[in-house]
């Protein structure tokens, strides 16, 4: 922004003379003009709010349900009650790959010991997967990880799940 000239910024000078003689002394007015700019500076401020602190990640771990005791494995009669996690059926999906199994809920990299009730034949195998997605089955296991319990013509075993 220009601000007009004041009276302060007239300047007199004097013409110089060359002649030796007291003559009248002629003056000449000056004018400058001059541009005043002022630069205003905001007075604002900015107020930074500390970012809060995270909340600290809760850690889990699988533990074991308390044991029962062990189930009768007779053919007639029931492993447990339908809602415990460690009873119901097992059956084997061809893409897995060997030693491995699928699970609904325990962590990847957990190995499961697996027990047909109807035979007491036992295997080992990592979870890998999720699954099955049926009520009643409670493992699917690959292929190579069946044929140790039943065979693969059989589908489907009662099986019993420990980790």
């Amino acid at each position: 922004m220009l601000a007009a000239p004041t009276a302060e910024a007239a300047v007199i000078v004097p013409e110089p003379t060359t002649s030796t003689t007291a003559a009248p002394v002629a003056t000449t007015e000056v004018t400058y003009r001059a541009a005043v700019i002022h630069h205003a500076t905001p007075t604002t401020s900015t107020t930074v709010k500390p970012k809060p602190k995270p909340a600290p990640k809760p850690t889990t771990t699988t533990t074991r349900p308390p044991s029962t005791t062990s189930p009768s494995t007779s053919s007639g009669s029931s492993a447990s009650s339908p809602d415990d996690p460690h009873y119901g059926k097992a059956s084997w999906y061809d893409d897995a790959p060997a030693g491995t199994c699928a699970h609904k809920t325990l962590p990847k990299g957990t190995v499961v010991t697996v027990t047909d009730l109807d035979t007491g034949k036992s295997v080992q195998c990592t979870v890998a997967d999720r699954g099955p997605y049926v009520d009643g089955y409670v493992i699917d296991l690959s292929k190579d990880t069946f044929t140790k319990l039943a065979p693969l013509s059989q589908g489907v075993i009662r099986a019993r799940i420990d980790w």
